[in-house]
């Protein structure tokens, strides 16, 4: 207690602004307010002290911004205690604008405090007008549940780029691709909305994703809401279209200049491995189909045919603003039986919404099924009486070795797996992820 007590007279008095938000998230991409919100929040060593007043200022560089050069705004002095959604009211923001900014405070004494950290946020395509991209679609795609497309495209890149940003939206889900790695760790993306009015564009900073040289772009499309036909379980059948959606890639080189890599007819698209999706339905992968290195760059597109221009707005794209879907925890079977010769059941010990993942061995061909389920029937067997079905995932191997697996556009209320398949041994049978909101 007295080294506790020691601490407290040495440490520093007033309050300190600390984990700076703006529009609740911390240094975000892709903002598209023009009058972004800003927050703070106060630590101090001292009991019952107040803010009475702030200062913010914000600027176009860090280097700006370190040496006091507010030059999108500087708030001044302002005496509030207010430290949460200051709206920002500075210069007019543009698209694609990259915003540093810091902020002190004075105490209940009128002392002020040391700045904060610096923070940042950058804005996304403001206006309809400033997307350069063109919604591409697959010609052979057709409103059903059949193949999924995937498309590709590459450039190349002359100089050196300090700064990458990449918009997209894909309805209804999309998994974007950079020189053959994923880019992000959100899943089942982008957010539900009415089609009709809002479709949502996630933002990215991929700079660290691009090489000198060819590059090469990849986007798989989903199903999810927005194209629900059917084949099996569902909650209700409805398409807004055909899978499509929109990019725009922005480059900046180290000579000031800017590059556009855009969604358009110059794009190609094939069937993906995933012959079946439906968001409730489940989902069929036949690994045979797969097309190694797809996503990177000298890969040759035999039989790949030009993407298709689809006729749709830009006014309806707005920004994803609430937190993305992540893998969140993984669960493992706590319990594995065999209420049949050759049909496993294992228990994940409790029940949430997610997919299967698995490890498997076996020759090409061969098949494993998954069917989800929350309870057990009176035999051991999966049941989705209380779920809604048919609903499973099937797997077809490639053959040659370990192959990994999980479905991405589809998910299940489960507790329970049941696992049957054609002369399959699974080294691993992992357990299924499960989806929460992340914090902001």
């Amino acid at each position: 207690m007295t080294t506790l007590f020691l601490l407290a007279l040495l440490a520093s008095p007033g309050i300190t602004p600390a984990s700076l938000r703006c529009e609740y998230r911390v240094d975000p991409p892709g903002i598209d307010a023009v009058q972004p919100r800003l927050s703070w929040t106060l630590a101090s060593s001292e009991r019952a002290q107040t803010q009475t007043a702030y200062q913010i200022l914000v600027a176009s560089s860090r280097d700006g911004l370190d040496r006091g050069a507010a030059d999108l705004w500087g708030s001044g002095k302002v005496a509030s205690s207010e430290s949460l959604n200051i709206p920002y009211a500075g210069r007019p923001l543009v698209s694609h604008q990259l915003c540093y900014w810091k902020v002190r405070v004075w105490d209940k004494n009128h002392t002020p405090a040391e700045w904060s950290a610096v923070a940042r946020w950058s804005m996304g395509i403001l206006k309809p007008q400033d997307w350069q991209a063109t919604w591409i679609a697959s010609s052979h795609t057709a409103l059903n549940s059949g193949p999924l497309p995937m498309f590709r495209r590459e450039f190349a890149l002359k100089r050196k780029v300090t700064r990458a940003t990449a918009y997209i939206c894909g309805l209804g889900f999309f998994e974007l691709y950079l020189n053959g790695r994923k880019v992000g760790d959100h899943v089942l993306e982008p957010g539900w909305t009415n089609y009709r009015r809002t479709n949502l564009y996630v933002t990215y900073e991929v700079e660290d994703f691009l090489r000198p040289g060819a590059n090469a772009i990849g986007v798989v499309l989903g199903n999810g809401m927005y194209n629900v036909a059917g084949g099996r379980y569902v909650k209700f059948t409805a398409s807004f279209g055909r899978p499509k959606f929109i990019l725009h890639l922005r480059l900046e080189y180290d000579d000031g200049t800017t590059q556009a890599i855009v969604s358009d007819e110059n794009w190609k698209v094939a069937p993906s491995p995933t012959r079946f999706s439906c968001i409730y339905g489940g989902e069929d992968y036949d690994a045979r189909q797969e097309q190694p290195g797809w996503n990177q760059p000298g890969f040759t597109e035999k039989g790949w045919e030009a993407a298709e221009g689809v006729d749709d707005s830009t006014e309806r794209l707005f920004s994803q603003a609430q937190p993305p879907i992540k893998v969140m925890q993984v669960f493992h079977p706590v319990k594995i039986s065999e209420p049949a010769r050759g049909i496993h059941v294992y228990d994940l010990g409790q029940n949430f919404a997610g997919w299967p993942q698995i490890t498997v061995r076996g020759k090409a061909g061969d098949q494993v099924r998954l069917t989800p389920g929350e309870l057990l029937d009176g035999k051991g067997f999966v049941t989705q009486r209380s779920s809604g079905g048919p609903e499973y995932f099937t797997y077809t191997l490639k053959g040659g070795g370990p192959e990994i697996w999980h479905p991405r556009f589809s998910y299940y209320g489960v507790r329970y797996l049941r696992q049957e398949g054609s002369a399959l041994v699974f080294e691993v049978a992992s357990g299924l992820y499960t989806f929460k909101v992340s914090k902001p």
